[in-house]
């Protein structure tokens, strides 16, 4: 936009917050600071449960935090300068880290010695931000809290031993803020049980739930008392028994500011330890739920998996009944709250004569029965065809290239490029494993989409479908060495090693490759065979032999990168390590020598060949 443009001084009133119109249709600091207080008070006349008794017996004692000044080091040259900052900039922490390291360490370790948190440290600045609807009712915005920079600080040097110690009684239903698991791993489990069920020519239910309020309901005295009968004692819970006290927050909002409100519940979004204390505090949901069901959660989206068999055809809506009235009477028990009303499922099935699931209620309502049911940013479909979640990503996708189309004028192809993959490709990748067993129909609608930007903007991309390729060799290998989420460990693929049996070919170690085995013999379904368990044998057919042995030799993780990199050709010559090469050379001369040897004997080559591979005895000896 040019100065003289009447759009550029509204969008710059708008973002500086000068707009009347706005200003006008927002609600006050203190209308948002007091609904936001309100809705921060769960449990606000509750005194910490002393009687709780968990339901797992599980106890690991933590009594102190221990604070290195490496760590405080490491952690305020690690701070953000360009994030808002509440109290001392963040900046300041980060340039002068070398000469404030040991004060700061020195004061955190005085913080832990006293088991006392500031006072000052429990003054968040919140900023509101709009959710949906109308821009005028405060239920319509959700708090942000801005946390004092060197509170956040000392959050952070100690989350490596609290955030541990609380993920040792986070269950395997629980997928979000987990090291090395993401909305990834949750969405492939969910699509790789339902696609399992549709080729086996079975049905499947999944049910979705809706947590109120979720971090801002956390009841600060049932999770106190979770934390001393899980093992937190002494010095270790009394500091976090005073963290979790007089708390207090203000809105800022148009350069005004509310008053300053306490609360009663809830943990900081923001904080480092904000995500752990959530995971921790709804930990026993698992154990409401009977062996026919299995909860997969993503922080506060909960989905429920139902599989329909022959032995519980006839009991199992009685099943998920007794399931979600349990939830519920957890719920009521840990003042969380499910809004029953937006609880939905959905019959996942393939068959003409579908199995009738009316009959399934929550909280005295009737659960509503939908054809697509929204999870994490996922969009399943009855028929696990993902043709409306491709075609929400292509309509998003083509709004954001038609803005780049509008600023080609003003930017070079490398650019564009770049704001391509940023803004456009990264949103049309989101669960690409998940999705990669839509219809060719379907994917050529994201390809369509690339290939305009492409074109329109002048620069070249690697397509979509070798990306696609190159995640699922990715989440192969990971799964094969170990890796994953413990849900996704009954979809590893299995190794068989293959040995050509041709005279003809030269043999080297390629012919000796691991390959990967089927889940199935054959496929049936269509969807099936195209997704990631079907289709990763040919997919992995492709990947160079030096690559396989190498990982093979020392593990698959070794060689993830350079097999992705490969996949979308940036990598093209894949070379091995040296004492890698070194042994395929040796190989192929002990191949070709005893080749020449056998072929003037009447004996099995092969055989032989496989003998002296597995002794290790070279042919001097």
């Amino acid at each position: 936009m040019s100065s003289s443009d009447r759009n550029f001084w509204q969008l710059t009133k708008e973002i500086g917050g000068l707009s009347t119109e706005k200003g006008n249709a927002a609600p006050s600091v203190d209308d948002l600071a007091s609904h936001f207080a309100e809705k921060m008070s769960n449990g606000k006349e509750e005194p910490e449960d002393e009687f709780f008794i968990p339901k797992d017996a599980k106890k690991v004692p933590l009594s102190n935090f221990k604070i290195r000044l490496k760590t405080v080091k490491k952690v305020l040259l690690k701070m953000d300068p360009n994030k808002s900052s509440n109290g001392i900039p963040q900046r300041f922490w980060k340039e002068c880290a070398d000469i404030l390291a040991k004060y700061v360490c020195r004061l955190y370790q005085f913080i832990v010695q006293k088991a006392k948190y500031p006072a000052k440290w429990k003054y968040g600045r919140v900023t509101a931000l709009h959710k949906r609807e109308s821009v005028r009712l405060s239920k319509n915005y959700r708090p942000v809290q801005v946390m004092v920079s060197i509170s956040l600080g000392f959050e952070s040097t100690v989350d490596e031993q609290f955030t541990g110690w609380m993920t040792l009684f986070i269950p395997e239903s629980q997928f979000g803020f987990l090291v090395g698991f993401g909305t990834e791993d949750y969405g492939c489990v969910l699509t790789f049980k339902m696609v399992t069920v549709l080729e086996q020519r079975r049905e499947g239910i999944l049910v979705s739930m809706d947590v109120k309020g979720a971090f801002d309901r956390v009841w600060w005295g049932r999770i106190k008392a979770r934390l001393k009968k899980k093992g937190l004692r002494r010095r270790a819970l009394a500091l976090i028994r005073h963290y979790l006290y007089k708390r207090f927050l203000w809105v800022v909002n148009n350069g005004k500011c509310s008053e300053f409100k306490e609360l009663f519940s809830s943990v900081p979004q923001g904080g480092k330890w904000s995500a752990p204390f959530w995971n921790f505090d709804i930990s026993e949901m698992e154990a409401w739920i009977s062996a026919l069901g299995e909860l997969i959660c993503y922080a506060d989206d909960s989905g429920l998996w139902y599989e329909i068999t022959a032995g519980n055809r006839d009991h199992i809506i009685e099943g998920i009944n007794k399931d979600l009235q349990g939830l519920m009477d957890w719920g009521d028990d840990n003042k969380t709250l499910f809004e029953a009303d937006k609880t939905a499922m959905m019959l996942v099935s393939n068959k003409r004569h579908r199995f009738d699931i009316s009959g399934i209620q929550m909280g005295g309502f009737p659960v509503e029965q939908v054809k697509q049911l929204k999870l994490v940013g996922y969009l399943f479909d009855e028929k696990m065809s993902f043709g409306p979640m491709i075609q929400k990503i292509a309509k998003k996708a083509r709004c954001r290239v038609a803005a780049l189309r509008r600023i080609k004028h003003l930017l070079d192809a490398q650019n564009l490029k770049l704001l391509y993959t940023m803004f456009v490709r990264s949103m049309m990748e989101y669960g690409c494993i998940a999705f990669m067993g839509a219809a060719k129909s379907h994917l050529e609608k994201l390809d369509r989409i690339q290939n305009s930007a492409s074109k329109c903007c002048g620069f070249q991309i690697e397509s979509l479908q070798s990306r696609r390729e190159a995640a699922a060799a990715g989440l192969a290998l990971k799964l094969m060495d170990g890796g994953g989420h413990p849900k996704l460990k009954p979809f590893a693929p299995n190794v068989a090693k293959t040995l050509s049996l041709s005279r003809k070919r030269t043999r080297t170690t390629a012919e000796a490759s691991l390959q990967l085995e089927r889940l199935t013999k054959t496929t049936s379904l269509g969807v099936f065979e195209r997704s990631f368990l079907g289709c990763i044998p040919q997919i992995w057919r492709k990947i160079p032999h030096n690559l396989i042995e190498e990982g093979k030799n020392t593990c698959w993780l070794r060689i993830k990168k350079r097999v992705k990199l490969w996949f979308t050709g940036k990598h093209k010559e894949t070379k091995a390590a040296p004492t890698q090469l070194k042994k395929v050379k040796q190989e192929q001369c002990c191949s070709t020598k005893l080749n020449q040897e056998l072929n003037a004997q009447d004996t099995d080559w092969m055989e032989l060949h496989l003998q002296l591979k597995h002794s290790g005895i070279s042919l001097k000896h």
